[in-house]
């Protein structure tokens, strides 16, 4: 079950969570290095903010749910590969 979630982590990592990941490296070489003044919540869209709301939501609906911890040790695992994964955009990211 733990390899089948970390097939599952990389997969979201690299098809959903990059996407958005790189989205974001291109929004915070497009901000304008002349502004005086760059909210620090400026790199990340809207949506985005959205989508992190509902993962926290899920995350805490999910740990007080009935679901045995074994499984969701495999969800929590997959996650966090995919977070993970897509967390390296961020950092081999270089200016262009």
């Amino acid at each position: 079950m733990a390899l089948l979630a970390l097939i599952i982590g990389f997969l979201k990592g690299h098809f959903v969570f990059s996407k958005l990941a790189q989205r974001n490296i291109r929004r915070i070489y497009d901000l304008s290095p002349h502004k005086e003044k760059i909210c620090i919540f400026a790199f990340q869209a809207a949506f985005s903010y959205l989508l992190i709301i509902g993962m926290i939501t899920l995350g805490i609906l999910l740990r007080l749910s009935p679901i045995p911890r074994e499984y969701l040790a495999i969800v929590y695992l997959a996650i966090g590969v995919g977070l993970l994964y897509a967390s390296m955009q961020y950092w081999l990211a270089r200016p262009e």
